[in-house]
């Protein structure tokens, strides 16, 4: 059946594109590439590592990490590395949370000075 099935579509190639000629949708045949795998950077120190942002979020630093491999997570827990946000000192669940579990808390400037040098 599978020869049949590919036989009978291999030959109406040519009707199906007289028929995108005839719509005008000859431009939907030009090949779009894929997007590759990203690689990412497994000998960076946050590979692998859970950061949790609180309070704000800053997409360019979120596409920084997600490049180098880390996963960012929305609950502090054991597992988190760190937490980022723009009051260290404030009360919040995350903050308080982080304290409780000695999880180190960052300003988005002192984790990109720390981590993220160039």
């Amino acid at each position: 059946m599978a020869l049949t099935t590919s036989k009978s579509f291999v030959e109406n190639i040519p009707a199906f594109l007289e028929f995108l000629q005839e719509c005008g949708l000859t431009d939907k045949l030009r090949s779009v590439p894929s997007n590759p795998i990203s690689e990412k950077d497994e000998t960076h120190s946050l590979f692998k590592k859970s950061i949790v942002m609180s309070g704000s979020r800053d997409k360019e630093l979120e596409k920084q990490l997600e490049k180098l491999g880390a996963s960012l997570s929305s609950s502090v827990n054991k597992t988190t590395f760190a937490v980022i946000t723009p009051e260290p000192d404030s009360t919040t669940g995350k903050v308080a949370t982080a304290k409780k579990l000695g999880t180190p808390i960052y300003t988005p400037e002192q984790f990109k000075y720390r981590f993220l040098k160039e």
